[in-house]
């Protein structure tokens, strides 16, 4: 039996109309979020961050979140550690973070207001958690806090 060529007009006409909304809908689909691009959007519990103090004195470092601050430890002179974030500092890592460094004080309670703290730029916990973190601090240059990626054969 032979399809009249009006049908077979129509069955093409509904075929590409078709096809070009469903490609013309995904194209509309949206990604994840952008602070989830590099992973979930939160870290795991017994999340670290590696840290040096390069500074002649003691350091206090702190994790400044969007909604809650955490010290995570003081660090010697010339010292290399390992920070462990504490687990009840969960809701500390939603948002964007950032560290806080200060040098050669006693402990704060806001470090995000105290005026002598060093800070990272805001940025997602993964991408913070995926660094190795330098504190610097000479008599001629303000204090600097440079990060450098962790690679796979320094952890």
């Amino acid at each position: 039996m032979n399809t009249p060529r009006v049908r077979v007009a129509v069955s093409l006409v509904t075929l590409a109309v078709t096809l070009t909304s469903t490609l013309a809908l995904g194209g509309c689909a949206r990604g994840p979020a952008p602070a989830t691009w590099d992973g979930p959007a939160a870290p795991a519990e017994g999340s670290v961050i590696r840290f040096v103090n390069e500074a002649q004195t003691y350091v206090d470092v702190y994790l400044v979140g969007e909604q809650r601050e955490v010290w995570l430890g003081r660090v010697g002179p010339g010292a290399r550690t390992t920070l462990r974030i504490p687990e009840g500092a969960r809701d500390a890592m939603a948002g964007y973070i950032r560290l806080a460094v200060l040098a050669n004080t006693s402990m704060s309670f806001h470090p995000s207001h105290d005026p002598r703290a060093t800070f990272t730029i805001a940025e997602p916990p993964m991408k913070v958690l995926a660094q190795q973190w330098t504190f610097r601090q000479t008599s001629l240059a303000s204090p600097e806090l440079l990060s450098a990626p962790i690679s796979a054969r320094r952890q």
